[in-house]
């Protein structure tokens, strides 16, 4: 018997599910998506580019199935496989997930723009302070929405979700890659994958919170980020992340960039 699931659209849940499944002894598993949920994410806008970045992210492995059709497959969050007793395993998909041109600029570190469950004006001076000491060794290059559109999903009360483009624009030496706006507007899968290749090719990506960015940056670079997750991302991550939910190891790891990489 194949173990059967739907799960949420988010890209952060597509690749969380993809390695929380990986801990299953099922010889296949078949992968649909909840589509229940589809409005949450901006609506039918996008549908076509979940589906299509999902495909991707159950490459690669024979016991994976994915079907882009509605299935009236059992609806598991991350949360409920965590309940079942599965666990984030270490998960490369940096051959799938990285497509496009090499960032010719020298040695590089990817800043996120968005911060999503994070409590970030209680580090910002501090964090701003480091980010320009790393500036004097590496270029910044910025990745992410300089605009948060609220689709339904972040217009959730418990949900706290915005950019620091502005403060991270103002810092010295930056390479601005950003787009203009996310949310309602859907990525594309060829832009996604163009950013999984700068951020496999980084020094390091620097984020704070949670969410799709962290979730494709531990997939396939080097991460340091500040989440209240890190049990969920940490083993994602492997030996290539620091991931933790205390702010001065996270500052620490940004000072001490020199003598990790």
């Amino acid at each position: 018997m194949a173990y059967e699931v739907a799960i949420n659209e988010g890209v952060g849940d597509v690749i969380v599910s993809r390695s929380m499944l990986m801990s299953l002894n099922e010889p296949k598993i078949k992968v649909a998506l909840n589509y229940d949920v589809l409005r949450f994410k901006g609506g039918e806008c996008y549908r076509g580019f979940i589906t299509e970045f999902s495909k991707i992210v159950f490459s690669g492995d024979d016991r994976f199935e994915f079907d882009p059709m509605p299935r009236e497959y059992p609806k598991k969050t991350w949360a409920d496989f965590w309940s079942d007793g599965l666990r984030p395993q270490y998960l490369d998909l940096s051959s799938v997930l990285c497509s496009g041109e090499s960032l010719e600029c020298g040695p590089y570190v990817c800043l996120h723009t968005k911060v999503r469950s994070f409590p970030y004006l209680e580090i910002r001076e501090q964090y701003l302070r480091a980010l320009g000491d790393a500036s004097k060794k590496y270029k910044l290059v910025l990745i992410g929405e300089r605009e948060i559109e609220l689709n339904d999903e972040y217009k959730l009360p418990d949900v706290k979700v915005s950019s620091i483009y502005e403060d991270l624009k103002n810092l010295g030496n930056v390479v601005d890659l950003t787009i203009p706006k996310l949310g309602l507007t859907p990525p594309t899968v060829g832009q996604v994958c163009q950013d999984c290749k700068y951020m496999s090719e980084a020094k390091a990506n620097i984020i704070i919170g949670f969410g799709g960015n962290l979730s494709m940056s531990c997939c396939t670079g080097r991460t340091i980020s500040a989440s209240h997750a890190p049990h969920l991302f940490g083993p994602i991550c492997g030996p290539r992340g620091s991931c933790t939910d205390k702010n001065i190891p996270f500052l620490n790891s940004i000072y001490e960039l020199d003598s990790n990489t």
